[in-house]
């Protein structure tokens, strides 16, 4: 079972009223420097169309299913824009040429790097890396490292979840005063085991909260504060 899951979210793109012409759907570039202003971070947009469902799946299995790229991605506003849903044909014509295809932008809306024809994990973690480093002020390969310390840990915990399991199992062939026993010894030792997933959750809250943006990228409001 994959310890991190990666999940697009569906979106469309920004409008703006127009003089005359009613709203107008905004450029890809000025939507996510849009989105970005309320939830500032790089962010990836996955460009698909209707028939790109096996495709997607595909991707979503042997790329974003692989473990540095679902951490990498916890740290991005991830989208998907169908783009069948596009009513300016110009724009539709543009971003459905080829499809599925992957836009990294920074949390200012730059177009970084785009992924698209042969979509693989090295290119996506190329990219994504870029975008990483271009937003925060951390280095991307280090907060990997830290982040799967903290699934391994995780994982320790489950599999000692595992054998707490087998024990209680284990308990329906002894006696009564022993299962009793050994009931209240299981119930013990999972609330140890609580108190350490609760401890260690904070620690993941600690490692994605500590990723901070570069000045450059911070909202002109935020940078006022400070």
């Amino acid at each position: 079972m994959a310890r991190v899951r990666v999940q697009f979210k569906d979106h469309n793109l920004s409008q703006k009223e127009s003089e005359g012409y009613g709203y107008q759907e905004l450029t890809l570039a000025k939507s996510i420097a849009n989105f970005s202003s309320f939830d500032p971070a790089p962010t990836i947009v996955c460009l698909y169309d209707s028939k790109d469902k096996a495709a997607m799946n595909l991707i979503s299995r042997n790329v974003f299913g692989q473990e540095n790229v679902g951490i990498g991605a916890k740290k991005f506003n991830l989208l998907k824009i169908n783009v069948n849903r596009i009513k300016n044909e110009e724009l539709k014509k543009s971003y459905g040429r080829v499809t599925p295809s992957y836009k990294f932008f920074d949390a200012k809306g730059k177009s970084l790097a785009t992924v698209r024809g042969k979509v693989t994990a090295p290119a996506i973690q190329k990219a994504m890396k870029a975008a990483f480093e271009s937003t925060y002020a951390t280095g991307y390969n280090g907060y990997l490292s830290e982040y799967r310390k903290f699934l391994n840990k995780l994982d320790q915990i489950e599999s000692k979840r595992g054998v707490l399991k087998l024990k209680r199992n284990n308990l329906a062939r002894k006696s009564a005063a022993k299962a009793a026993r050994g009931d209240r010894e299981i119930a013990m030792e999972t609330a140890v085991l609580d108190k350490e997933e609760q401890k260690l959750l904070k620690f993941e809250e600690k490692i994605l909260a500590k990723i901070k943006l570069r000045k450059s990228q911070q909202p002109v409001a935020e940078l006022a504060l400070r």
